[in-house]
Parts: structure tokens; sequence; C-alpha cells
């Protein structure tokens, strides 16, 4: 399988994922510089198909239960497999940040953690793609960035499009996506704030400076919602290595802890993911007997 280029014109490597890192050959019609918006389609981020192929709904977006006797869940694209492509994240260097080829599993995070999510359509075969990825995403400046503000995630289009699995034509044309590269800003509620299209070879300060400043306001507002959500119970949990989950506690058992996250959605994770001092915290709330994550949340929080 040749490397994608689209995230840095050499090899990838495929580091281990953490608790918590849950993450145009068309014409532009001289689109040839970043410009910034919003996407046309303004419908929210919906739940991952249950059937790619079909590209029919979850009701509710619930992750599917494994079968009797299968492996533990624990990510949505362990039980709902998207064929046609790998959907593993990827890492480009040891202390870079995780590319999600899942979006789902990238929008999950970024609700879990209330960080933007960034989706980057892309494509491996096209000259602007290759040079945003040589010149922006491969510095260590975005790597910074991103670590720190962001959940990121690319979706990789070969020349023809008809070559591309269902659910990633589906998402080109949802969001009516006409050339590459095109990066789109999603809230923690699954909707579009902001767009950025096309890019000039060699004007990576540019292109960066212009994606910062439509982070930066969505930033500000998710952290001044967080500091109104404290006073509920809601609190930052750190795992050993990734992302920290923005969440308030609600039960737990000897094993496993159940949070709701600032969008209403429920997270079990084991027990000793935590780090050290919340896992102590924890410790001082009482075990309950009938938390199972079996039911349908036995999920590490954005693991891949």
């Amino acid at each position: 399988m040749r490397p994608p280029r689209t995230i840095l014109n050499a090899c990838v490597l495929v580091m281990p994922m953490f608790f918590g890192q849950m993450i145009f050959s068309v014409s532009l019609m001289a689109q040839d510089s970043p410009t910034s918006g919003v996407a046309s389609a303004a419908q929210p981020f919906g739940p991952q198909p249950a059937d790619p192929a079909t590209l029919q709904p979850n009701v509710g977006g619930a992750v599917p239960k494994p079968a009797a006797g299968e492996a533990p869940l624990v990510s949505r694209s362990s039980v709902v497999a998207i064929r046609g492509a790998d959907t593993s994240p990827l890492q480009t260097s040891p202390d870079g940040p995780i590319w999600y080829r899942n979006p789902w599993d990238g929008f999950e995070l970024a609700r879990q953690s209330q960080r933007p999510f960034m989706l980057l359509f892309t494509s491996a075969e096209d000259v602007l793609c290759q040079a945003l990825s040589a010149e922006v995403f491969a510095s260590k400046s975005f790597a910074e960035f991103a670590k720190s503000s962001l959940v990121i995630g690319f979706l990789d289009y070969p020349r023809n499009i008809t070559s591309s699995p269902d659910w990633m034509r589906h998402l080109k044309e949802r969001y009516k996506i006409r050339g590459y590269p095109n990066a789109l800003l999603f809230t923690p509620k699954g909707e579009v704030s902001r767009q950025l299209t096309g890019y000039r070879k060699g004007r990576p300060v540019d292109y960066f400076g212009e994606l910062k400043s439509a982070v930066a306001p969505m930033v500000n507002d998710l952290t001044r919602r967080k500091e109104s959500l404290k006073d509920q119970g809601f609190r930052e949990w750190e795992p050993p290595g990734g992302i920290s989950v923005f969440a308030k506690f609600e039960k737990r058992n000897d094993r496993f802890v159940r949070l709701r996250d600032a969008e209403g959605g429920e997270i079990t994770v084991e027990l000793d993911q935590f780090k050290d001092e919340d896992r102590r915290l924890l410790l001082t709330f009482p075990a309950v007997e009938e938390l199972n994550p079996a039911n349908g949340d036995g999920v590490k929080v954005g693991s891949p």
C-alpha cells in the first residue's frame, strides 16, 4: 500500500494509541490560495453508518454491540468495518499529533474533549496537497498547535472518485467539496464552523495563520463553556497519554467508571486507565454493582 503523502511525504510511522487518543486532482477553478468561510452544507456531522456501503445510520448513533464470543468493543471501527479503506489512526512521528482516518472516531473524541475537529479532504496525487503536507502539516509548529488545540482527521481521495468507498463519496457530496485540499472545522456539536480551501505553494505562514485565526474563536468559546459547566461537576480527566476528556462523573464499580460528556454522551472507561490523581478521586465515590459496559458503553475514551 502506498504511504499517505497527504500527511507527510515520507513513510508514515503507525504508533501505538493511548487512552484518550480516541484523533484536488479535480479542478479548483483557480482556488490556489486559502480562503475561509462556512461550508454550504450546514447540517451537523451525523452518526457513523452501520453499513457504510448502504449509508444507513445507526439509530441514535449507537455503537453496535459485539456478537457473542467477539473481542471486547474498543472502538466503532472495531465492530463497524468501513469497507474499502484503511481507517486506523496515523501518527507521523513519535511526538506528532494523531490523524484520524475514520472521521466518526475523530468527531467522537472532539465531542468528548470539547475541541474543534479539523477534517481535511485531500488527495495524495495532487501537487498542492503534497505541498500543504510538506510545508505545513509536517512542521513542528503545526504539530504543537494540533496537539494543544485540535482533533484532526483526513480523507485521502484517489484521482478517480469512483474508486473511493461509498461513505467517502457521501461525505464529499454532503459538504459540497469541489476541490482539494479542503479543510472543514467542526464544533463538538458536529456543526461546520469554518472552511479553508486550497493552498498556495511556498506560503505556509499564510495558511497556518489562517488556520489559527479560524480556530482561535472556537477555542475561546469552548473554554468559556467549559468554565460555565464546572459548577455542574464537569472537569478534565487526564489519560496517561493523549487528549484529556471533559466530562462529569456519574457512577463506578470496582472496574469501570461512567462519565457523561458536555454533549450528553455516555463514556465508560476502565478505572486503571486514569492517572493516579484522578483514580484516587474516583475511588472516593461509592461503588455500584449495576454498571456493565457490556450493555453498550464499554469503550475506552477515544481509543482507536
